[in-house]
């Protein structure tokens, strides 16, 4: 599976580099993103079949999450060194990359001596599932324009409720189905995916902000806003790989509780937005508060998750870890009239007397507020449970 979605990413990317067709080229993006969704759970559970449980997994998962968000953090650095050539390269680069990652996992890569068995595939609960998720995203994004009283975005809600109603009583009377819903019995892994959900769901709220702030008031060019995020992805190449003694001795729970401890640190001290902060007294403690919690928690999270789980079912507790739902905000919600977004967003990050309309201050702040407060609540809900604590003396005993 690994080499096959790299594969189609290989070609995806290609095309999308070198297509002039709008259609062609949106469709290319939602194949790279749809094979580059069955990369990350596929690795996943290849290394948490290949390690035993225990100290030697511990370090094995603290080095796949060191590159995967060492990559999350300095593609934003990429990211915009390659905007600065042009857009085309963030498509052409990544295809010799994977290529070579191609031929290097058939070489190195076990063949997976599993056999599928009978019964074929859940369809119906795979089409549910998919159109449910996509009609809640896109409910989502269009609410601020058409109201989120309107009635396409309450039908919206209702319609998404009653597919994903259908995927679980699919996945119930299903004989193979998508997603074994007694697997959620963990609650190692429900806390696991929980925590998830709020360190990226926060996570690229604050890059969505930040980018703004940078841009939109501070006049910085895509070049500097990438360099204005290295730090972050520093810490977390540095920090990541050190991080799996310390599991072994003290568990994911607590980890997770400073980790988002931190992470709320830096949203705290991010809600300071204004027109006359600078990036020194402002961006960077932030910057370093959450690459230091990224550090933390991102590797105790897919410990978590994985522990306790067989193997057979190691793919299945790896794509609902990946299965994130952090939505991008594509658009401000204030446009200005003329449709210029980034004057729309000008207008509530430049500070004080100056933001017109003033509700937008409230409005904007609030998200940063929000974004503290989900890291907190995750703290209680997903972390701090005597039973996660039993069970990790459990497994130490063990």
């Amino acid at each position: 599976m690994l080499l096959w979605a790299l594969s189609v990413f290989v070609i995806a990317s290609a095309l999308g580099g070198l297509t002039t067709n709008g259609d062609l080229l949106i469709t290319a993006r939602f194949i790279k993103g749809a094979s580059a969704a069955f990369t990350a759970p596929a690795a996943l559970s290849i290394i948490t079949t290949t390690f035993a449980e225990g100290p030697v997994r511990n370090r094995a998962l603290s080095i796949f999450t060191t590159v995967g968000a060492s990559g999350f953090s300095l593609g934003l650095v990429l990211g915009g060194l390659l905007t600065e050539l042009g857009w085309r390269w963030t498509f052409l680069l990544p295809a010799p990359i994977a290529a070579a990652l191609v031929v290097l996992g058939r070489k190195y890569v076990a063949r997976d001596t599993h056999t599928r068995g009978a019964g074929g595939y859940d369809v119906p609960g795979a089409v549910t599932a998919s159109a449910a998720m996509l009609l809640l995203v896109r409910t989502v994004v269009t609410a601020p324009a058409s109201g989120w009283g309107s009635l396409s975005t309450l039908g919206g809600f209702v319609v998404s409720a009653l597919l994903l109603g259908a995927f679980i009583a699919i996945e119930l009377r299903s004989p193979h189905p998508l997603v074994r819903l007694g697997i959620l019995r963990s609650s190692r892994l429900v806390r696991a995916n929980i925590a998830a959900m709020a360190l990226f769901g926060s996570y690229i709220g604050y890059q969505f902000i930040g980018t703004l702030y940078l841009q939109s008031l501070l006049g910085w060019s895509s070049l500097q806003t990438a360099f204005a995020f290295l730090p972050a992805g520093v810490i977390v190449a540095f920090g990541s790989t050190r991080i799996a003694p310390i599991i072994d001795r003290f568990g994911t729970p607590r980890l997770l509780v400073i980790a988002f401890a931190v992470l709320t640190a830096g949203y705290a001290l991010f809600i300071r937005l204004g027109a006359s902060a600078s990036y020194v007294t402002l961006m960077l403690p932030t910057v370093v508060l959450l690459a230091i919690g990224f550090a933390i928690g991102f590797p105790s999270l897919n410990v978590q998750a994985t522990n306790g789980v067989a193997d057979d079912e190691q793919g299945l507790a790896s794509g609902l870890l990946n299965l994130v739902p952090a939505r991008r905000c594509h658009r401000p919600r204030d446009r200005d009239r003329s449709g210029d977004e980034s004057h729309g967003c000008r207008n509530w990050l430049e500070g004080g007397a100056r933001w017109v309309p003033s509700r937008h201050r409230g409005r904007h702040r609030d998200r940063l507020v929000w974004s503290a407060g989900v890291t907190v609540r995750s703290v209680e809900r997903a972390t701090l449970s005597g039973r996660g604590r039993r069970e990790h003396r459990r497994l130490r005993a063990d």
